[in-house]
């Protein structure tokens, strides 16, 4: 996760009624279960009190549209945010 200067303490402090100020670009990197790959790239961008979704692949690339995304994060907590990544506990050796 990524979070443009302007927009960080906001993001790290999110709460209910946070509002994310106009230009704050939000990043989400994935990477393949090893970590060995990079994956998509999901993008968030504040322009005028509304959120702009991109999704790129791992070259850069516009993956195309991502209304699915704006969908989902209506219903975020603040700002249509939902909070820093929880830590996934450890998962028991197999």
């Amino acid at each position: 996760m990524r979070v443009s200067p302007n927009a960080r303490d906001a993001y790290a402090t999110l709460v209910t009624d946070t509002k994310l100020p106009d230009t704050a670009l939000i990043a989400l990197f994935h990477q393949n279960r090893d970590g060995s790959e990079p994956g998509a790239v999901f993008v968030m961008e504040k322009r005028e009190e509304s959120w702009r979704f991109l999704a790129l692949d791992s070259t850069g690339t516009p993956a195309g549209a991502t209304d699915a995304c704006g969908r989902c994060h209506a219903q975020g907590v603040a700002d249509s945010l939902f909070g820093l990544p929880r830590a996934q506990p450890a998962r028991a050796s197999e």
